[in-house]
């Protein structure tokens, strides 16, 4: 019987671990200028200020903070600009290193990400993006990031144990972080198949 209507789904060829991230970095899109002033230039000194800080939180966030956001940023962020220094020049273990000092800061992806803004080799950026693109590369399935912050510290601990395993092929982290976003955005899209399994055609 022939389709009267079209009905797609989506088919992915296998390929190798370069062509893996050199594809799916293309779907990260990000103003290149904007980039560099909030993004790559902060995260690459050595040490921060309260400015860069703030920079990186609002590369994140998509837009600048204000009003309530700001001052909540001050308080659980901006303010510790030396505790923080001091965690980047004296290294970390894990995500609770970060949390010692930041006990306030509750929201389990602004936590994650103050971890990779510490130690960005060594702890990827992780948000709903990246859990549903690592959950399909294990699992091939398409499932949405847990409500709950435990949950998400703990998936995040999983996906660290992945990204530690092929952590001697990555070259460049950023390329990593950008295509796990940019292939977990594409996988957005079919959200509605949750937990289903996609055939590989």
């Amino acid at each position: 019987m022939v389709n009267q209507h079209y009905f797609p789904v989506p088919s992915f060829e296998e390929t190798d671990f370069k062509s893996f991230i050199s594809y799916w970095r293309t779907y990260y899109n990000y103003s290149r200028n904007k980039e560099d002033e909030y993004y790559n230039v902060p995260i690459g000194k050595e040490e921060l200020t309260s400015d860069d800080l703030l920079k990186l939180f609002e590369w994140k966030n998509g837009t600048i903070l204000s009003g309530p956001k700001r001052k909540s940023f001050n308080a659980k962020v901006g303010d510790l600009v030396s505790e923080i220094n001091l965690l980047k020049t004296n290294g970390i273990t894990s995500v609770d290193d970060v949390k010692s000092i930041t006990p306030n800061l509750t929201t389990a992806i602004w936590l994650i990400f103050l971890t990779h803004i510490v130690d960005k080799e060594n702890f990827p950026i992780y948000d709903m993006h990246v859990f549903r693109a690592h959950n399909f590369l294990v699992n091939k399935t398409i499932k949405e990031i847990p409500l709950s912050e435990k949950k998400k510290l703990i998936h995040y601990e999983e996906y660290l144990s992945y990204f530690n395993s092929l952590k001697p092929q990555i070259e460049n982290y950023k390329h990593w972080d950008d295509a796990m976003w940019g292939f977990g955005k594409y996988l957005s899209r079919f959200k509605i198949a949750q937990n289903e399994e996609i055939r590989k055609l």
